[in-house]
């Protein structure tokens, strides 16, 4: 998995820059069906970074959603936050056809 670097400028002006990050990330999670169509999941694992130009080491991933399953259609939301002493984390959706 390789996120790209950024660059971005503030609202007060002050310029900072984001370097690229490569990583390996291995998870294991649980899936619970709420009601017939509502479901939770919570993922966790290691992530193992890579590459020469990017953070070395690795993070503790924790992704908990809430996603619908109806017939073949699936959409989920969810939060990936990747654990260490600067760590990150993102929001996701999902849409996927199940056959």
């Amino acid at each position: 998995m390789r996120f790209g670097g950024q660059k971005f400028t503030t609202d007060n002006g002050m310029t900072a820059e984001y370097g690229a990050i490569q990583a390996i990330p291995v998870r294991v999670g649980l899936k619970y069906k709420l009601v017939s169509v509502l479901y939770a999941k919570l993922e966790a694992g290691s992530a193992n970074f890579a590459g020469d130009d990017g953070p070395s080491g690795s993070a503790f991933i924790v992704s908990p959603g809430i996603g619908i399953r109806i017939l073949m259609f699936d959409i989920q939301g969810k939060y990936e936050g990747w654990i260490r002493e600067n760590g990150f984390g993102f929001f996701g959706l999902k849409a996927s056809l199940n056959f």
